[in-house]
């Protein structure tokens, strides 16, 4: 193992700090790909919440439409109980 200036090193504290720069160092292509994996995974992910987004407001609607009809349909009954009156 040698200190980067074509030095043996000097101590075991050279040796871990070598040891973690080499563990730290990466390639650019190797940097690219990990970038990728992590866009790639953010827009799955932006994906899933979308079609979370989608369904829930499915939902909303449906409620909505069933609760408008149930008030339309009360509303008939109100005014045919006034006209018996």
């Amino acid at each position: 193992m040698q200190c980067g200036l074509d030095q043996p090193p000097r101590s075991w504290r050279e040796i871990c700090l070598l040891t973690i720069y080499e563990a730290v160092a990466v390639t650019s292509d190797q940097a690219r790909e990990r970038a990728e994996m992590a866009f790639g995974m953010k827009l799955r992910d932006g994906q899933k919440r979308m079609t979370e987004y989608e369904s829930r407001a499915l939902v909303i609607r449906e409620k909505t439409a069933r609760l408008k009809a149930l008030r339309l349909a009360n509303e008939v009954g109100d005014q045919k109980s006034k006209r018996r009156k």
